[in-house]
């Protein structure tokens, strides 16, 4: 819009100089061949009009392209105070998943004796070994397992994982344990095991 803007403008200085430098000159011209001496003054005077609107249309474009480049360095000032928001940013967030803790499942299995399944249902126990690999340490950690059935029409285990972190997520948060930078659970709290008993029953395990 503001190009547009600009060209518009320069195309009406030329047209409004034109329109009265023209015939500035033509009538000029007519009359540098007939004039007698007594009118050379009268001449001159027409002639130094015609140049001084040919400066003044000079001044126009000048001005008109000062103001495009103007423009100009506006917008890509902007770009760059744009950009340079954006790298900060990202800088920021970078500092932060580097600073931050970091949770790795080291191992996630069955306990002994493993699944047990009989008429009512199925249980067992899961046990969990995990490690801050981060820098900063994890806070208000809590374990959580779930046992279920994958049936027709059932959702899958990461819907339904999800579903569950949600859950747990919109919680307010209680006593949880504290995971320093390479530390590993049980061991941070003095055990080699420690598990989460997980349980389903008959009904949500048929079809």
């Amino acid at each position: 819009m503001t190009k547009i803007f600009v060209h518009a403008t320069i195309i009406a200085a030329i047209v409004f100089v034109l329109a009265i430098v023209v015939p500035f000159i033509l009538q000029w011209i007519d009359q540098a061949s007939s004039v007698s001496i007594s009118k050379k003054p009268e001449a001159a005077i027409a002639l130094y009009t015609a140049f001084l609107a040919l400066f003044t249309f000079a001044l126009v474009i000048v001005s008109a392209s000062q103001i495009y480049f103007l423009i100009r360095a506006e917008r890509i000032a902007n770009t760059t105070a744009q950009a340079a928001q954006k790298s900060a940013e990202v800088a920021k967030q970078t500092l932060i998943a580097a600073d931050r803790a970091w949770i790795r499942i080291d191992r996630i299995e069955f306990a002994n004796p493993g699944l047990f399944i009989n008429n009512n249902g199925a249980s067992g126990s899961v046990s969990f070994k995990i490690t801050n690999i981060g820098k900063g340490p994890a806070t208000n950690i809590t374990l959580h397992a779930w046992l279920f059935a994958q049936k027709n029409g059932s959702p899958f285990a990461y819907e339904m994982q999800k579903q569950k972190c949600d859950e747990i997520r919109g919680q307010p948060l209680w006593a949880g344990f504290t995971l320093f930078p390479e530390d590993s659970f049980p061991n941070s709290i003095g055990i080699s095991a420690w598990s989460s008993g997980v349980n389903i029953n008959r009904i949500d395990m048929e079809e």
